[in-house]
């Protein structure tokens, strides 16, 4: 099987490169979304020592998509915004092992980075929030993520995500008294981690953590253990056709079981709630042995498709689980591989919402995401740059 997958590998790391030249090469612009491709590359060693030629191919690609980048500064998201361009330069950076770009990207980074306090300064003092404003792929959850991770302007950073958890606090104190509240909105739209309520909470812990705030940590780990105390229950565990997006990481319990593994070690998490979850997963992660295609879609991809479980059960390190299941469910994809097509991977349920266009190829919706994930599972640890889906 290790022969399939590294042929499957080197295929979609060669289209990879194909669509990032295509894109330079074509008239319209480059967008933040498109820069993830370079994510890509970077985890399948294009800026190692051991290869310039392949090092110079993806030196001239960026400068050559930085050029034609398009970058609305307003716009804060870490799925298509400024702070998707700051995580890709600053991951460049981090693992650019030749170094002839350093110089460069700091320059083009920390003129994005005065820009970006910029943009997070007016968003703070805005009164009115709706739910994808707070979300992990398009509002603060997503620039909390980075900063968390962040090893730049550190000082600066502690300050911003001390100004975003006290928002986070303020609105979440809120919920329970207005059904207009956006984290109601939350609740009540998905349960998954991109969208839900669960991924907002989870992400101010890992502030919360970092600021050493304690009061902030207690509070969100009784909000994350409220809502996995009502998802996790063995009627909704063993049933996986309530809904085909029930075990995706955006829309389903691929989402919960990361929110617990991030959690789960706090000191406030007790040791009757921690065993009593453990079971839940476990009963959760030997149930997969009885899913197919049919539970997702027939997607493939990380979001809302096989690939994202995949990953997140992968990353499970607490749970002793057979090697089969991962093995099954990876043979499961396998099976949705396409060769012959330009996608690769099947998703059925991009397809219908991108009938009139392209559908996408990229980590998040496409099989760029896919590659990365079968990449990880040989390498048994999380992909480089991984601030969405292992964190």
């Amino acid at each position: 099987m290790n022969n399939e997958y590294t042929k499957i590998i080197n295929e979609l790391s060669s289209l990879t490169l194909e669509n990032i030249h295509r894109k330079n090469q074509c008239d319209k612009p480059f967008y933040p979304l498109d820069l993830l491709s370079y994510l890509t590359l970077t985890n399948i060693r294009f800026l190692e020592y051991d290869n310039h030629e392949k090092y110079i191919i993806f030196k001239n690609e960026f400068y050559t998509s930085l050029n034609k980048l398009r970058v609305d500064v307003d716009n804060i998201s870490l799925w298509n915004g400024i702070t998707t361009v700051l995580f890709v330069i600053e991951t460049i950076l981090e693992n650019d092992k030749i170094g002839e770009m350093t110089k460069d990207l700091k320059v083009v980074f920390n003129q994005l980075y005065g820009k970006f306090g910029d943009s997070l300064e007016v968003y703070l003092k805005r009164k009115n929030f709706v739910f994808q404003d707070l979300d992990i792929v398009s509002g603060v959850s997503g620039v909390i993520s980075y900063l968390v991770q962040s090893k730049y302007n550190l000082s600066t950073n502690k300050k911003v995500l001390q100004q975003l958890l006290e928002l986070i606090v303020e609105l979440s104190c809120a919920t329970s008294d207005s059904e207009s509240s956006p984290i109601s909105n939350m609740n009540n739209s998905f349960i998954g981690f991109s969208h839900g309520e669960i991924g907002l909470y989870t992400m101010a812990y890992k502030a919360s953590r970092l600021l050493n705030d304690i009061d902030s940590e207690k509070k969100m780990i009784s909000m994350i253990i409220s809502i996995l105390g009502k998802r996790f229950n063995n009627n909704l565990l063993k049933n996986f056709d309530i809904n085909a997006l029930n075990n995706s990481w955006c829309h389903g319990y691929a989402g919960l079981i990361k929110s617990y593994r991030i959690i789960r070690n706090s000191s406030f998490v007790s040791p009757k709630i921690r065993s009593l979850y453990d079971n839940f997963v476990d009963i959760y992660v030997n149930n997969m042995i009885h899913l197919s295609k049919d539970n997702f879609y027939g997607s493939s991809i990380i979001c809302h498709g096989l690939s994202g479980l995949i990953y997140e059960v992968s990353l499970i390190d607490y749970v002793s689980y057979p090697e089969e299941i991962i093995n099954y469910l990876m043979r499961m994809l396998m099976e949705m591989y396409k060769p012959d097509t330009y996608v690769k991977f099947t998703d059925h349920y991009l397809a219908l919402e991108y009938n009139r266009g392209e559908i996408p190829t990229d980590i998040i919706n496409g099989f760029e995401g896919v590659l990365l994930v079968i990449n990880s599972v040989i390498n048994k640890k999380p992909y480089i740059g991984d601030l969405i889906f292992g964190g």
